[in-house]
């Protein structure tokens, strides 16, 4: 059986509790799901870290759809950072999908949770239907994630600001 497989982006940090220097990567696998029930299809996070001069797997987390082929859903490590301050680098990771030539973005931050990484936030940052036939509107948006302390409470907040546009029916 062949496989295909590929990182799609990768970071570096402390994730889960562990001290060690960690780099989070994110891999999609385009192996025929028939052909190998126990292969990992789509796309997953594999946190690796150094070992007595070797670099192993520390985890493998599926957070992201695995029915869905990394051809049609790509998957990005955005930045590695400490979001609540508290010495343990949370992901922001963006996704994009494509379904009947109409492609929308998302945003989540995931944070390990002595277990599994679990999601603290998730927005949908953009969309694009251009591509597409007979849509009664024709439209594009793309958004900016920060992440800062907006209101000095000493925790960052997410701020996303987002840009449409809108173009008529027969212009296309």
């Amino acid at each position: 059986v062949n496989w295909t497989m590929w990182v799609n982006s990768r970071a570096e940090g402390h994730f889960t509790d562990d001290q060690t220097p960690q780099l989070a990567v994110i891999i999609a696998n385009e192996v025929a799901h028939s052909a190998r029930a126990d292969a990992p299809w789509g796309s997953f996070l594999a946190i690796f870290q150094k070992r007595e001069g070797k670099l192993e797997v520390a985890l493998r987390s599926f957070l992201f759809p695995t029915d869905i082929s990394p051809l049609a859903f790509d998957v990005n490590i955005d930045r590695a950072t400490d979001f609540d301050h508290d010495n343990q680098d949370e992901l922001l990771i963006t996704t994009e999908a494509t379904r009947l030539n109409v492609s929308s973005t998302a945003g989540f931050l995931y944070q390990w949770n002595d277990q599994q990484f679990v999601e603290l936030w998730s927005a949908p940052l953009g969309e694009d239907n251009t591509g597409a036939l007979n849509q009664t509107q024709y439209f594009t948006s793309s958004s900016d994630i920060h992440l800062t302390d907006f209101d000095g409470s000493g925790m960052d907040e997410v701020i996303v600001t987002m840009t449409r546009v809108d173009y008529p029916r027969d212009s296309q």
